[in-house]
C-alpha cells in the first residue's frame, strides 16, 4: 500500500507542474505576440519588412534603419 500511495503522489506532482508549465507558457506567449492591426513596410535596401512606427520614410521609399536610408535602394535582382 505504501508503494502505491509513494506512485499516485507522484502522478499527482507532475500533473500539477505540467498545468502550471501550460498555464505560465500561454501567459508568456499571449505577451509577445505583435498585433495584427500593426502596418508593415518593406525596407528598399535590405527587403525586410517591418512595422512602419520603426521605419524611416524618405522620398525613395521605406528604410529599416538609417545607413539603408543613406546607401539608398538596392536594384533588383
Amino acid at each position: 500500500m505504501g508503494l502505491f500511495r509513494l506512485l499516485l503522489l507522484g502522478a499527482v506532482i507532475a500533473a500539477v507542474l505540467l498545468l502550471w508549465r501550460r498555464f505560465k507558457n500561454r501567459n508568456a506567449t499571449a505577451q509577445q505576440q505583435p498585433t495584427a492591426d500593426e502596418p508593415m513596410v518593406r525596407c528598399q535596401h535590405c527587403r525586410v519588412h517591418l512595422p512602419k512606427a520603426k521605419a524611416i520614410e524618405t522620398s525613395q521609399g521605406w528604410f529599416c534603419s538609417q545607413q539603408h536610408a543613406e546607401a539608398g535602394p538596392r536594384e533588383p535582382r
